[in-house]
């Protein structure tokens, strides 16, 4: 990802956290689905995330479901993703 992109990550972190947990709805995810333009900046380095590190291209699926998690670093669970798909125990 680039500097740019991720200095707006970071500023974008407290005020994301904050609107996860304070909404009318008490959402605690955010979705962008597939074909809807990313509104902020962690909605563009989800698609390209989703292209760079997991391999695939944005429109082979429905949506990108994304919260976010404000912690030091030392505390672990960095960058990871989950799959139901994926999940045989789910389906099988």
């Amino acid at each position: 990802l680039s500097d740019e992109l991720l200095t707006h990550l970071r500023e974008s972190v407290d005020d994301l956290c904050a609107w996860g947990s304070r909404n009318p709805r008490r959402c605690s995810t955010f979705w962008l689905a597939r074909g809807s333009e990313p509104r902020t900046a962690a909605e563009v380095a989800g698609r390209l995330l989703l292209e760079m590190l997991v391999g695939d291209r944005s429109e082979d699926f429905a949506g990108i479901e994304w919260w976010c998690k404000d912690q030091v670093s030392h505390l672990g669970a960095h960058f990871h993703y989950d799959s139901a798909l994926g999940d045989d125990a789910l389906w099988g």
